[in-house]
């Protein structure tokens, strides 16, 4: 469901429909939905490396603008219904 979520929160963001979708945005989007659905807080830090590179730790406050930036487009609405993430997974993942 994380995938999915990711998804809604591209749909959801209005600089996004102008923006290109990147991979610093999926990762950005994909850490947000993480921090939200997932109970467990060590497997979205494994997100840094893939999204950062391999010095991570150093651009590690630089994501962080990115997630609040993304957080203020969304206007702190990250909160994805079952039903809709449902609607997403069988659209595009069966």
């Amino acid at each position: 469901y994380l995938l999915a979520t990711t998804f809604l929160y591209f749909k959801r963001c209005s600089t996004l429909k102008t923006m290109v979708f990147n991979q610093q945005n999926f990762f950005v989007a994909l850490y947000i939905a993480n921090e939200m659905e997932e109970d467990e807080d060590d497997y979205k830090y494994e997100i840094f490396p893939w999204a950062l590179g391999e010095n991570w730790s150093e651009e590690f406050a630089v994501f962080f603008q990115w997630r609040d930036s993304m957080l203020i487009d969304l206007d702190f609405n990250v909160i994805a219904e079952k039903s809709k993430c449902d609607e997403v997974f069988y659209m595009y993942f069966m």
